[in-house]
């Protein structure tokens, strides 16, 4: 809730107006037995489910992102991309999806580190 109300307050006062959004955050960091939280069977799917979220522009996924499976993946950057789709989604206004310019992962170090470049459709 508190991820939403702050997305929407900045997503409406950006609304009608060009506006850029960064957002900083990582997927998992317990990717492999290297990782800082070591392996965990559970990132892999957390991850994916982001990733592909960020692919489709699909705010709804990332609002859906479970906030106690991310911290014991200590994926940290679950309430930034929340604020984040929550803002896209009030500046927007119909919920329509994002269009994806382009998405890059790689995970070194067994954390998740994504960028992604959305554009409003």
């Amino acid at each position: 809730p508190v991820c939403r109300a702050l997305g929407e307050a900045l997503g409406e006062g950006a609304a009608g107006a060009a506006t850029a959004l960064v957002v900083v955050g990582d997927g998992s960091a317990s990717r492999n037995e290297k990782a800082p939280g070591y392996l965990d069977e559970r990132a892999a799917g957390f991850d994916a489910g982001l990733v592909g979220a960020l692919e489709a522009g699909r705010l709804d996924q990332l609002m859906a992102l479970d906030a106690s499976l991310a911290a014991d993946l200590l994926a940290h950057g679950r309430a930034p991309l929340q604020v984040a789709a929550a803002a896209a989604g009030a500046a927007g206004g119909d919920g329509s999806p994002w269009v994806v310019r382009t998405v890059e992962v790689d995970d070194t170090f067994g954390v998740l580190h994504v960028i992604a470049h959305l554009d409003a459709h």
